[in-house]
């Protein structure tokens, strides 16, 4: 199962050419990591044998009999055969073809299958126990970090945590659109703008109010900043809608509470809790967790959880954007 970035590059690290097996299945909800494994896979055949060695299908028009056939045919030039399955989710029912021709496999051909997140249940996985099921877990904002500065990494970028919280609040959980807008800063001109810089004037950001100035500012509870860039908010609420306001202020106070109430956990032990892998960012809420008490924290998380539901209309009571500064002074007593 991969949880993180480093599990991640050890496995990619780990399908070996020279020992490759005849199937491997890559269950991701996110098209950004299945597109890396199959570019691994495609690296393996030569530019000018891929017309005879690399076949790409697409489960909606494709059978498994038709792919199972063409994986038992030898390789028509070279020693090496790679099929590539896209959206492969409706192959799971089929999984008994697969195990059959892992059963009759001469090393000749290994096969992709790639799913989407499609559930897999454990009769399934124990039809094609023979394969390599590569899982990745679902990531969501809190462990976006890890892969924000990775990313950032395999493009020349070294991103601190304030770019990383940028990053997060202006493209979701989704490392395709990640990567694509952090490949577009990579081209942007180093010389003359910091990293920090760039960013800014890529997204169009205010060096002074913006999402991650306002936890930064609660953190160390300078409540006059914070009222400041809590009214500027309220009076662009389009561009900082408060659903995101609370979505990213209950995300940073559950990593203080995490941080708080386990103090005496080791950094891989706080890593694998909290979904941060970085011990910058580490320190960081280590150091702002000095700020509040463990009453605190607990009492700021059930004031943005209500806060949140009215900005949904799930309270009855309608949410006006003012009351944003009325949220302020909750916590801030």
């Amino acid at each position: 199962m991969i949880k993180s970035t480093k599990d991640f590059i050890q496995v990619l690290k780990n399908i070996d050419k020279n020992n490759l097996k005849p199937l491997y299945i890559v269950n991701s909800e996110q098209s950004y990591i299945i597109d890396q494994f199959v570019e691994k896979f495609k690296s393996m055949i030569p530019d000018d044998l891929k017309s005879f060695n690399q076949f790409i299908f697409y489960d909606h028009d494709s059978i498994a009999e038709d792919i199972i056939s063409v994986a038992n045919n030898y390789p028509l030039a070279g020693d090496l055969k790679i099929i590539i399955v896209k959206t492969a989710d409706k192959m799971i029912n089929k999984f008994e073809l697969f195990q059959k021709f892992i059963d009759k496999s001469s090393n000749h051909c290994t096969i992709l299958l790639c799913l989407n997140g499609k559930k897999i249940d454990k009769r399934k996985k124990k039809i094609i126990g023979s394969a390599i099921l590569i899982e990745v877990q679902k990531i969501y904002n809190n462990q976006l970090s890890d892969w924000i500065i990775y990313i950032g990494k395999i493009n020349n970028l070294n991103f601190n945590y304030e770019i990383v919280e940028i990053i997060k609040e202006r493209t979701g959980v989704n490392l395709s659109k990640i990567s694509n807008e952090i490949k577009k800063i990579s081209l942007m001109n180093h010389d003359e703008f910091s990293e920090k810089e760039l960013i800014y004037r890529f997204f169009g950001i205010n060096n002074e109010y913006n999402i991650f100035e306002l936890q930064k500012e609660l953190g160390n509870k300078n409540y006059d900043k914070v009222f400041r860039i809590s009214k500027y908010f309220s009076e662009n609420s389009k561009k900082y809608p408060p659903q995101l306001i609370f979505a990213s202020l209950h995300n940073y106070f559950l990593n203080l509470f995490q941080i708080k109430s386990n103090i005496n956990l080791n950094y891989t032990e706080i890593s694998n809790l909290t979904g941060i892998y970085q011990h910058f960012i580490l320190d960081d809420f280590k150091k702002i967790s000095n700020n509040f008490s463990l009453r605190e924290i607990v009492n700021i998380l059930g004031v943005i959880k209500t806060y949140d539901a009215k900005s949904k209309g799930l309270k009855k009571d309608k949410y006006y954007d003012s009351e944003l500064l009325q949220f302020i002074s909750e916590i801030k007593n």
